[in-house]
């Protein structure tokens, strides 16, 4: 390879964390994502929707009371014109 050359390299970033997570009362998800015209939803293991929220930027935080949530799994996904775009797992306590 020639040591002149520099190759750049764009990495498409979309991701969800959540803390905590087992979560009793509340949980936060944190999103870094590419568009700012996003849905996050919650499913629970049966497929019902149990939460939605516009997200209205690319980057930021959503704070979620989950104390009338029953305990168990569920799935928030982050989805775009009914594409997903990031899911993960939540477990409630």
């Amino acid at each position: 390879m020639n040591g002149d050359k520099t190759a750049n390299l764009v990495v498409e970033t979309q991701e969800i964390k959540i803390y905590p997570n087992p979560a009793k009362e509340n949980v936060t998800i944190s999103y870094t994502l590419n568009t700012s015209t996003a849905t996050l939803e919650i499913y629970d293991l049966a497929g019902r929707s149990i939460s939605q929220k516009v997200l209205s930027s690319s980057t930021g935080e959503e704070q979620i009371q989950t104390s009338t949530y029953q305990a168990g799994i569920y799935i928030v996904v982050v989805k775009e014109n009914d594409t997903i775009l990031v899911q993960q797992k939540l477990i409630i306590e």
